[in-house]
Parts: structure tokens; C-alpha cells; sequence
């Protein structure tokens, strides 16, 4: 068909050099590819070329250090739901992770397709929002660093370049524990109608809380960190606590998943639950 995009060319990077190369010469990035022929098939992915990173060590690689946990936008979601234990920094993002597709699908599906297909109902993205992680975009003129809170612009849309491909999630250590949960009509197979990921952070002045909420806007947004005068405060005080700032921030249509109303209710049982799990993980 005249104007559509045709695919004349599968370029596969042996290094991280080469994949910088190749994207900045204007090819799409090809990781798990689980997105990929839906969206070249919808026109969303124009290019005629794309670089498959698969092959890319670096990308693949999870690195735990002192102040971070490095993970390469190559790395599955199954290799995501297998690290660790409930009690880290990356139990919503885990959660999240575990939720994605089918078995099948994770295996292949990476964390940084999901971070980059930038759905609002993405299950991994309010995780990364509630962990304070930075998105590294690489190119040829170096890295850069983007709060995850910066990263996702609209549906579909993130702080990407078209010379940048998503390097690492850089999710930094904190004594902190996490959960995420979502409402879907089906067990499996579909887009959160709500998720809302939780995160109770230990600091030098005390405890402190936030949630991140996906599928309630064009985007997944996080409420700013609210300090508690401790771990033993009722539940149903904790919630009563995010509850109104989150109804004050999103922005929920209605669509074939449900209404405005029913989004805006969804968000205090879901906002209980995601807290219960997040608690038991202390």
C-alpha cells in the first residue's frame, strides 16, 4: 500500500556500540519483540530498519551494587519476577513484572519494552515510579539520566530521543519495601483497568509512604511521599492518607474497560490491597 511503512532490513547488534550506531543511523529497536508487528502493523513503528539488541550483553546484565540495582533493558520480564525476594526496592516492579501477558510472553517480553511502550496501563511502569528509578537513554553523545517520573509523556510517548535507545533502570537500594496490584476482568492476558503500586520507605526521619497509579490517565503518576509517624498506623489510616491525593492527580477516561466513576472506585480497594501486601513485606 503507497505510504505504508515497509520493513526492508533486520540489523543485529554484537555490541553496545554497535546498537547506538545503528539506532542513531534511524533504526526501531527490536528486544523482545513481543510489541513489535502490532505496532509496525498499526504504523506506530515507521522505520525501515530494526536492530535487534538481543544479542547485546550489556543490555542483558543485572548488576547489584552498593548504592544501585542495574538492570538492562534487554533483561525479561521472567528474569524480573525470579530476582530477589518480596522485601527489596523491586517488589512492585517484580509484581508487575509477573503480571504481563502469559508465561510465554515473558519469557521474551523485556523490561525496558515495557518501560518503552509506554502504555498507561503498563503493570511494570507505576513500580518503577513508586521506586524513584532513572531511565539511562544512551546515544552517541553519551548518556543521560531521566526520572522515571519524567520518562512517560503520553500514551505511547516517553522522554526517548529518536537517536536514543533505553540502556539501563538504574533502581536504587533503599530500605524500602513494595507491592503492586491491578483490576483486570480477566486472570491473565489483559490491561490493568487500574494498578496501583505502593512503597513504604525507612529513612533517617522516619517512615514515609507514596503510591504511583497507572490506567487512570495518559500517563502513570506517582503522589509525593508522605511521612507517617510509623509502621504500626492502622490500614485503613493509611489509606485514608493517599487516597484523597491520588483522586486529586489522576486523570481517568472512559473507555471499553470502564468509566471515570468506576476507575475513581476502584482506587480505594486496590489502594487497600496494594498496601496489605506492601506492609506484610516489612
Amino acid at each position: 500500500m503507497k505510504g505504508k511503512p515497509m520493513l526492508r532490513d533486520l540489523q543485529c547488534a554484537q555490541t553496545l556500540d554497535d546498537a547506538v550506531r545503528l539506532v542513531g543511523s534511524g533504526g526501531a529497536v527490536l528486544a523482545g519483540g513481543t510489541d513489535f508487528v502490532s505496532l509496525y502493523a498499526a504504523g506506530v513503528v515507521g522505520n525501515d530498519v530494526a536492530v535487534d539488541i538481543s544479542r547485546v550483553r550489556e543490555l542483558a546484565a543485572v548488576t547489584q551494587g552498593d548504592d544501585k540495582i542495574r538492570i538492562g533493558a534487554g533483561v525479561t520480564l521472567q528474569r524480573i519476577e525470579d530476582l530477589g525476594d518480596d522485601s527489596s526496592s523491586l517488589g512492585a516492579i517484580r509484581d508487575g513484572a509477573a503480571l504481563v501477558g502469559s508465561p510465554q510472553t515473558r519469557r521474551r517480553a523485556t523490561l525496558g519494552g515495557n518501560a518503552c511502550r509506554s502504555s498507561p496501563s503498563g503493570d511494570t511502569l507505576p513500580g518503577l515510579l513508586a521506586a524513584g528509578a532513572e531511565m539511562v537513554a544512551l546515544s552517541a553523545r553519551g548518556q543521560r539520566a531521566v526520572p522515571a517520573s519524567e520518562f512517560f509523556r503520553g500514551p505511547g510517548i516517553n522522554a526517548l530521543r529518536d537517536d536514543e535507545l533505553l540502556g539501563w533502570i538504574d533502581v536504587p537500594r533503599r530500605a524500602s519495601v513494595s507491592a503492586y496490584v491491578r483490576h483486570t476482568f480477566r486472570r491473565s492476558m489483559d490491561l490493568a483497568t487500574v494498578g496501583i503500586a505502593t512503597a513504604l520507605e525507612e529513612s533517617a526521619d522516619g517512615p514515609r509512604l507514596l503510591a504511583a497509579v497507572g490506567g487512570a490517565g495518559p500517563t502513570p503518576v506517582a503522589t509525593p511521599a508522605v511521612w507517617i509517624s510509623g509502621v504500626d498506623v492502622p490500614l485503613a489510616d493509611l489509606v485514608d492518607l493517599l487516597h484523597d491525593q491520588i483522586q486529586d492527580i489522576i486523570t481517568p477516561i472512559s473507555d471499553v474497560r470502564g468509566s471515570e466513576w468506576y476507575r475513581r472506585k476502584l482506587i480505594r480497594p486496590l489502594l487497600e490491597r496494594s498496601l496489605a501486601r506492601c506492609l506484610a513485606r516489612r
